[in-house]
């Protein structure tokens, strides 16, 4: 195979990559829409009253938010909220 062919192999390539690329990036941004609307305070009491789910939504003392990740450990750093 010569120098010219395996370049237009090579661009080839790179090209499809790019659309394969761009094609996950839309892809995660309506999952992440989709996820966001799921879970948004409105459609997760919808969605306990559908299934008749005898639930309420923690107060805030209740709540843990995962900061990071710390990868060496394995563990995540959390951050309970007390701003209440």
């Amino acid at each position: 195979m010569s120098v010219n062919s395996q370049c237009i192999h090579l661009g080839k390539k790179i090209t499809m990559q790019e659309k394969q690329i761009s094609s996950i990036k839309n892809r995660l941004i309506i999952n992440n829409q989709k996820w966001s609307s799921m879970t948004s305070p409105v459609n997760l009491e919808r969605a306990i009253n559908y299934h008749e789910l005898n639930m309420v939504m923690p107060n805030n003392k209740q709540v843990i938010r995962v900061e990071k990740w710390d990868q060496k450990k394995g563990l995540a750093i959390s951050k309970i909220n007390n701003n209440y």
